[in-house]
């Protein structure tokens, strides 16, 4: 089946494939709509071995899904190539990154540095391998906003790069089960965070942090002071800064949280 549509907000690109979407996206300012699920099993069994540019303004999935996509040692899946790009209504299931030779010794899920990717309504599950070399979620800014994670994580996996980055979860349920290295850099606005994460040093809270709870076995807690950010410290090993630290028995009692000032209905 051939691209359809125009390209434009009121008549998008209409893809069904994967090599579809390569194409369109790449398209500059153009509007892309998946008119049906991808299952990379069909496609590209063996993994892509090529990036996805982003020179779209916008790609909605409009309920589809990306299932089964799978990079290994490809230094990013997708790159954006302008100012910045939403994805919304998309899922992406059962991906795989994995970075383990030293050429090139990195793998991002997303990249664009100084520039912005913002995902509305995702869901993501997939494992994410740094075995000897980093993987990174993004780098550059990437926003999640009403969208859930859930990843299993290995060796040296981080969210992003380095502090000057910026990955934000707003509304957004996120679970990360596995190990991670160094810091994961966080701005959370509404959101929580669960699973178990070993081997890192700390999850990092940036500033602007509000309304969010740390629900999760981790190794320590710091950062920036926030607003209204909970973390269990029945669960994390560590020491707990930026954030309150409240017990498994707070954690659910609706009466407490209320009495500290934390946003819930009693």
């Amino acid at each position: 089946m051939a691209i359809t549509g125009t390209g434009t907000q009121a008549d998008p690109y209409v893809v069904t494939t994967w090599d579809e979407l390569v194409t369109a996206v790449y398209s500059y300012e153009s509007y892309v709509k998946l008119g049906a699920d991808i299952d990379m099993n069909d496609e590209h069994p063996e993994g892509v071995t090529t990036v996805c540019e982003l020179r779209c303004t916008e790609l909605d999935g409009d309920g589809h899904r990306i299932k089964n996509l799978s990079a290994v040692n490809l230094v990013y899946i997708f790159v954006i190539n302008y100012s910045g790009v939403t994805i919304k209504n998309c899922d992406f299931l059962n991906f795989r990154i994995e970075a383990n030779i030293s050429n090139p010794g990195v793998g991002y899920f997303a990249y664009g540095e100084n520039k912005s990717i913002n995902f509305y309504m995702c869901k993501f599950s997939g494992r994410m391998a740094g075995v000897g070399y980093p993987v990174y979620i993004s780098r550059g800014t990437a926003s999640f906003e009403r969208c859930s994670l859930n990843l299993e994580t290995e060796g040296l996996f981080s969210v992003i790069p380095t502090g000057n980055n910026a990955i934000i979860f707003k509304y957004t349920n996120a679970k990360f089960t596995g190990a991670f290295s160094g810091y994961l850099y966080l701005t959370l606005k509404n959101a929580y965070l669960s699973g178990s994460l070993t081997d890192g040093t700390s999850l990092w809270l940036e500033a602007g942090c509000v309304d969010s709870v740390i629900d999760m076995e981790c190794p320590s807690v710091s950062g920036y002071s926030s607003e209204h950010c909970l973390a269990n410290s029945d669960k994390v090993s560590g020491s707990i800064s930026g954030a309150t630290p409240v017990t498994t028995a707070q954690i659910t009692d609706a009466a407490y949280l209320d009495s500290i000032g934390f946003p819930i209905q009693t």
